[in-house]
């Protein structure tokens, strides 16, 4: 063997060596894998990606781990192998990819759940005299009919004036309601709805429950509403009080906050 070795020295035929001596591109590829791998040479399988001959680019697997060399043999220099990622990195399986973060949930607005004190200037468990007093104070006329007085306008602009009725339980105002009119036009009506119904889901959150679904047409809303063909009511509870919105005769909307038994404190829009 030494006298063919020192033959094809002399002849400076490298790259014959390797073959002859079981040193090719492939073989060392081999070798050089299963040292990066930490594993068994005869467990590491070697595959010519491209090139060919003494040059080329070798795919290597073996246990459980894969990476890609390129290898030359050539005269005078004998077979170089070189890793296309670091060696170091070769020795141990790669990390497993991470886990995507979970999508962030936007939050929804935080609902009230502390009820104001009043709506339209009145207070809840205000007595009935005083109910009065902030009424005609107010320039309104005050129409005393029992437990159901009622307040020609409101104390305290609510975004439009309306009569108010009042509700009392014992002496002291229990309910408030008041009462928006429309236009007779479908368009306004449905829209108004929607805008009320938003500004109250925006502070009291999802409504406690709904009744009724907007038809595709009325003509003449005041007698849909009258036929029962339109019928809208949503309710809120908050702290046991309850605020509804309701499509009345006319027609109008009506704005309804009720305490609960022995509630001292109210809602307001």
């Amino acid at each position: 063997m030494d006298d063919v070795t020192n033959w094809i020295r002399r002849s400076g035929l490298a790259a014959i060596a390797c073959v002859l001596l079981g040193c090719g591109p492939g073989v060392l590829v081999q070798k050089r894998a299963a040292h990066d791998f930490s594993c068994p040479k005869d467990q590491v399988k070697v595959k010519l990606i491209s090139g060919a001959g003494n040059a080329g680019t070798y795919e290597a697997q073996g246990c459980g781990r894969t990476a890609l060399y390129s290898a030359m043999c050539g005269q005078n220099v004998g077979c170089l192998v070189q890793a296309e990622v670091n060696a170091a990195d070769l020795s141990r399986p790669a990390p497993a990819p991470a886990a995507p973060e979970p999508a962030r949930r936007k939050e929804a607005p935080r609902a009230d759940t502390t009820p104001p004190d009043g709506a339209a200037g009145f207070t809840f468990a205000m007595t009935a005299a005083e109910a009065e007093e902030a009424c005609t104070g107010a320039g309104k006329e005050w129409q005393a009919d029992g437990d159901s007085p009622q307040c020609s306008g409101t104390v305290a602009s609510v975004g439009f004036d309306s009569p108010v009725a009042l509700k009392l339980c014992g002496d002291s105002v229990c309910r408030i309601v008041v009462q928006q009119t429309l236009d007779n036009d479908f368009e306004a009506v449905v829209g108004r709805y929607k805008e009320v119904k938003d500004l109250l889901s925006a502070k009291y959150g999802e409504p406690s429950a709904h009744k009724g679904d907007v038809p595709g047409r009325c003509d003449d809303v005041a007698r849909c509403i009258e036929e029962g063909n339109l019928e809208l009511r949503t309710d809120w509870t908050v702290g046991g009080y309850r605020v509804r919105i309701k499509l009345g005769q006319g027609p109008t909307l009506q704005i309804d906050y009720r305490a609960p038994k022995g509630g001292g404190k109210g809602l307001a829009l």
